[in-house]
């Protein structure tokens, strides 16, 4: 039995399929285009490593405080030891004496909160995630201060 199928529905259906992939292509080409600007415009400038450590912390920051809300101590222990590396890293970047006063409170808060989440203690942790953003406050306005004198 041979399958003939008329030569104007097939037309039709040609050109009904090449449309539906056009469209099909030209939607996610848009919607990668809208993402790549909305992810432009949403994060700062990431020219400097500077920049680059400081907005990892404060996603570090923001997976504890998110891990903190929900009890996953394990979370939060990760992001902890995120924020210790990134911190370490950036030091060689802020080095001052007035750094390095901050910068002895923010490690005690990651050393304690790191402890403490080891240990499943969340009312230690929730202190030291308390004393984590403390210290990262004073620290920034310390440096916001300085840049604007």
């Amino acid at each position: 039995m041979e399958f003939s199928m008329n030569p104007q529905f097939r037309f039709w259906m040609i050109i009904i399929l090449a449309s539906a992939a056009a469209i099909v292509f030209i939607i996610w080409t848009t919607r990668l285009i809208w993402h790549s600007a909305t992810e432009f415009d949403r994060n700062p400038n990431r020219s400097e490593v500077k920049n680059q450590l400081m907005l990892r912390k404060s996603e570090a920051m923001h997976d504890i405080l998110d891990g903190m809300v929900m009890g996953n101590l394990g979370r939060v222990h990760s992001a902890a030891k995120r924020m210790e590396r990134y911190g370490k890293t950036i030091d060689s970047f802020l080095a001052s004496e007035l750094y390095d006063t901050y910068s002895g409170d923010f490690y005690q808060a990651v050393d304690d909160l790191t402890a403490a989440t080891a240990h499943d203690d969340f009312n230690n942790a929730k202190e030291a995630a308390l004393r984590l953003e403390k210290s990262c406050i004073e620290c920034h306005m310390l440096l916001n201060t300085h840049r604007t004198e």
